[in-house]
């Protein structure tokens, strides 16, 4: 009967989270795309992460690098889907560190480092912008990397992961017409463009 009831209370709880992810899918498709004049600029929106940074840093230090042309132009985006999207992929590098450094087989993760790289290039004849957020973390099998942006994939669900980060984070860019691709070695850390 304690069998029972336990796989009926996790039952009860994976239906919730599924509802609420679906629930979540349906918003952001539903939103409306990104008006024409909406714009966002890169510098402020690295400065207001980077303020939000220290308290979460504390306890282990992350250097935190950027590389940022001076004459960075204006994205055609929306500022707060951009620097929310930032923030949640800064987040999962910070969480990966973490996880490395509370693990009891491995040691603390050395010289921690967090880079932000910018440029304008060519893609299928249009100019685009390309941000990078590179870290020097655990990173991740070339297994998992498929599984990276799918909803409720985590390899930290033991230390309290959910695995809707990245999920949103990729929704919010594909809301504003941008895609997101990570490349990542185990030891090596991960880059997402």
């Amino acid at each position: 009967a304690s069998a029972e009831q336990s796989l009926q209370k996790a039952y009860d709880l994976v239906r919730r989270t599924l509802d609420i992810t679906r629930h979540i899918g349906l918003r952001v498709k539903s939103a409306p795309r990104v008006n024409q004049g909406a714009r966002a600029n890169l510098r402020d929106i690295w400065a207001a992460i980077n303020r939000e940074l220290p308290s979460e840093t504390q306890s282990a230090p992350i250097q935190i690098n950027t590389s940022l042309p001076r004459n960075f132009p204006e994205l055609l985006c929306d500022q707060q889907d951009l620097q929310e999207a930032l923030s949640l992929l800064v987040q999962n590098s910070i969480d990966a560190f973490n996880t490395m450094s509370s693990s009891s087989t491995t040691m603390a993760w050395p010289n921690k480092r967090v880079i932000l790289r910018a440029e304008i290039g060519l893609s299928h004849n249009e100019t685009r912008a390309i941000i990078t957020l590179a870290d020097n973390g655990p990173g991740v099998s070339q297994e998992l990397i498929s599984l990276m942006f799918q909803p409720f994939f985590s390899t930290r669900l033991e230390q309290g992961g959910n695995g809707l980060g990245l999920y949103l984070a990729s929704q919010l860019i594909s809301k504003n017409s941008g895609t997101i691709r990570v490349s990542s070695f185990e030891g090596c850390g991960c880059t997402f463009v």
